[in-house]
């Protein structure tokens, strides 16, 4: 499956379809809910990850013969690695099972 942007439009509609047809499905139609829900939650969350690692790998290129900036792009490279440690403690719900 593709990564996509968190889309708060499908989840609504997701939980009004579970919502309006509960009495027929029951509780297997909120579990089923719940998993589709926590599928779009974790293609944000690695979509988002898999940028910053883009990020990290443009600032690898952009200063590997200049090792003059060596302590820029070390300091660039911390702060990334900082955010990433941050969204998966935040969304570690939804990237459970995987390296944290």
């Amino acid at each position: 499956m593709e990564n996509e942007p968190l889309n708060l439009e499908k989840i609504k509609k997701l939980i009004e379809k579970c919502a309006r047809d509960y009495e027929i499905f029951g509780d297997a139609l909120i579990d089923a809910t719940f998993i589709d829900i926590r599928e779009h939650l974790k293609s944000a969350v690695h979509g988002l990850l898999k940028d910053v690692e883009k990020i990290k790998l443009e600032i690898n290129d952009s200063y590997k013969n200049e090792w003059y900036n060596t302590a820029m792009r070390h300091y660039c490279l911390s702060i990334l690695n900082e955010c990433e440690k941050k969204v998966k403690k935040w969304f570690s719900d939804v990237i459970s099972g995987e390296e944290k």
